[in-house]
């Protein structure tokens, strides 16, 4: 394996993160009974696309 080629797994961080995120969105507008298990499926996934976000952008 070689060090330098981090792109795939930067693919898969942020693709398997916006999809947790979207489950999220879609338990929260679905009915408000769902509100709890959307804050906790939504809770680490937000920080993580935003941190990669950042590193995206300050990489260049």
């Amino acid at each position: 394996m070689q060090a330098g080629l981090t792109g795939p797994g930067w693919a898969l961080l942020v693709f398997s993160c916006a999809c947790m995120l979207g489950t999220a969105v879609v338990l929260t507008t679905r009915a408000s009974r769902y509100t709890r298990a959307a804050l906790t499926q939504g809770t680490i996934p937000l920080p993580a696309l935003v941190s990669a976000a950042l590193t995206a952008l300050t990489a260049f």
